[in-house]
This record gives structure tokens, sequence and C-alpha cells, in this order.
């Protein structure tokens, strides 16, 4: 476990993109969060993945969420997934998320996710079907507790790409 704070986020600042770059050179992060219950985790998610930097912005919520993330995040493209009657992602949502995980560079999942059974099922599919080379939050620790995680204050990371390379606690 590696301790985020902010002495060791000053000494490893975002890097800053080129001046000619653009959106397409800063990279397409799909965020997965929220519920009916906690929209402000999506809309909080987003906003730390825009100012970390990315480029192109997908937010993944609940149908029922949709409009109001679109209202409340217009710089992102907001898809609304199937929801279980419990507020979670309902199986056939893994078919609407696919093709975005597919344009990903990196995917943030969690915070503010509900129905714990079917967050379960909808994560341990979405890790044999994510390509990008980041998946984060609760979700994946709840459906694989020996996963790798860093640990910040806020936010927990998993990089499936070489978990190995990741210290262990």
């Amino acid at each position: 476990t590696v301790a985020v704070d902010a002495s060791l986020l000053r000494r490893w600042p975002i890097a800053a993109a080129p001046a000619h770059a653009d959106k397409e050179d800063r990279g397409r992060v799909l965020v997965i969060a929220g519920s009916r219950e906690l929209a402000g985790a999506a809309v909080l998610a987003a906003e730390a993945a825009l100012r970390a930097g990315a480029g192109k912005l997908v937010v993944a919520s609940g149908a029922s969420l949709a409009a109001g993330l679109g209202a409340a995040l217009p710089e992102a493209r907001v898809v609304g997934l199937a929801e279980t009657k419990a507020g979670g992602f309902a199986a056939r949502a893994l078919a609407e998320i696919e093709p975005l995980l597919e344009a990903a560079d990196a995917v943030l999942v969690g915070p503010g996710l509900a129905d714990e059974r079917a967050t379960r099922a909808f994560v341990t599919a979405l890790k044999h079907l994510a390509k990008a080379n980041l998946l984060a939050e609760e979700a994946i620790l709840r459906a694989q507790p020996a996963a790798v995680f860093i640990q910040s204050e806020s936010s927990e990371y998993f990089h499936p790409a070489d978990p190995a390379a990741l210290p262990r606690a």
C-alpha cells in the first residue's frame, strides 16, 4: 500500500500536455459511477477526471440519472445504463458499456454504486472486458478481495496491466 498524500502529490505533479496537444492527446476517460441516491458521486468522480487532465470524458451511470448528469456535466458525454430495481447496473448494461471500454484509455469504476449483489456481478464481468490501463474504486475490492491496490485518501487504483509491479500491503 502506498500512501498518497499532499506531500507525494507535490513531488508527483500531473504532467502538463504539450502546447499543441488537443483533447485526443490528453486521453479518454470512462467514469462508471453513481446511483439514484448517490448521483453526486458520479459528478465528483467526473470532475476529478477532468481536473487530472482527461481530454474526453464519458460518464456511464444509471439511466435514471442520465439527464441530470448531462446537465451537471456539459463537457462530458453521459450514457444511461440499464438499472436493477434496487438501483444497480442490470446485466444487460455490460453490452451497453463494452464499446465504451474499448474506446477508453482509463476507466474509473465507482464511487456511489448501489445494489451490492448487482454491482459485484457487474464488476466481476467488467474486469474481464476492460482493456483500459486503469480500473478503480471500492467496487473492484468488493468483487475481488485479492486485488492489488494503491490507496489514497479518496480513491483506490487497481492496475490490471502489471499488478505484480505494485507493492503489497
